[in-house]
């Protein structure tokens, strides 16, 4: 199942292409992060503060 889907003409969104991708790269990367963390603390709490890397026009 695809993450996100984009139809139009390359040449009206092509510009936008990196943005997309460091965003998408950035919230992958945490997420990866959380769950090997996860994975090793079973049940101990812990904090991410991996969105502080965000960027402040970034709205999820």
């Amino acid at each position: 199942m695809p993450f996100m889907s984009i139809t139009g003409r390359y040449s009206e969104f092509g510009v936008f292409e990196s943005s997309i991708l460091g965003f998408i790269c950035q919230s992958s990367g945490i997420s990866t992060y959380a769950t090997r963390v996860r994975m090793r603390l079973g049940s101990i709490p812990f904090y991410s503060f991996g969105i502080r890397r965000m960027h402040p026009a970034y709205r999820p």
